[in-house]
């Protein structure tokens, strides 16, 4: 996103690449230069929300990052992850485990269990994803001899490339689902998940939650049920 700090996931691309087209033809939203913002759907395409995983889907890496896919897609979401990754300057597709963790599996995200799963991206997120973000943006307007025609192709292999290193992360974070041991929550799949999603932010930051942040994780956690 120009001006503000890129989200974590390439929404359409990523779908078109990882997983079959579900519904109708995306429709882009957003800056064109930040194909993130451009939705693959709706949840309104769906009775209760995002596709839960079935009993037969054994595999927990490929149902959470399908679900992960979906819930970014969801109307609201994508501007509410934006918000939470520009105050808190945190990690979103941690924000995407912390929505399955509370709205799909009823489990609590205690502190240990992300700093499980943070320690399994921290690096790659930041020496690769963030890296590759980094360049992307920067070949928008330089160096020298950028942008001309060559540059622009050439920033369009790098945005592949951020894409492919996003998915490497998610598929991390749904690999060590299996080893958390998370306790079991109670309330409902909006309570489980918005819980979950504050955890993730207080890793962050200590900062107060204010309305805004406030409505930012609930919009999150309210898709994802």
């Amino acid at each position: 996103m120009l001006g503000v700090k890129v989200l974590g996931l390439a929404v359409s691309q990523v779908a078109e690449i990882s997983t079959p087209r579900i519904g109708p033809s995306p429709h882009p939203r957003g800056r064109p230069d930040t194909p993130h913002r451009q939705s693959v759907g709706r949840c309104r395409r769906y009775a209760g929300g995002v596709p839960r995983p079935s009993a037969g889907e054994a595999d927990p890496t490929e149902n959470f990052k399908r679900f992960a896919l979906e819930l970014y897609a969801c109307d609201g979401v994508s501007p509410a992850c934006l918000h939470l990754q520009d105050r808190f300057d945190l990690d979103v597709n941690l924000v995407l485990f912390a929505a399955y963790v509370g709205a799909v599996q009823r489990q609590s995200m205690t502190p240990a269990g992300l700093e499980v799963a943070k320690r399994g991206v921290d690096d790659w997120h930041r020496e690769v994803v963030r890296s590759l973000r980094a360049v992307r943006r920067r070949l928008k307007t330089g160096p020298t001899p950028a942008p001309n025609d060559e540059t622009t192709r050439l920033r369009r292999k790098v945005q592949q490339a951020e894409i492919d290193a996003e998915m490497i992360e998610l598929g991390q974070l749904g690999a060590v689902l299996p080893q958390l041991n998370l306790p079991a929550a109670g309330g409902s799949g909006v309570d489980c998940a918005t819980a979950a999603i504050e955890t993730v932010v207080r890793a962050y930051s200590a900062a107060t939650l204010q309305p805004d942040d406030r409505r930012a994780i609930r919009t999150v956690a309210s898709a994802a049920t």
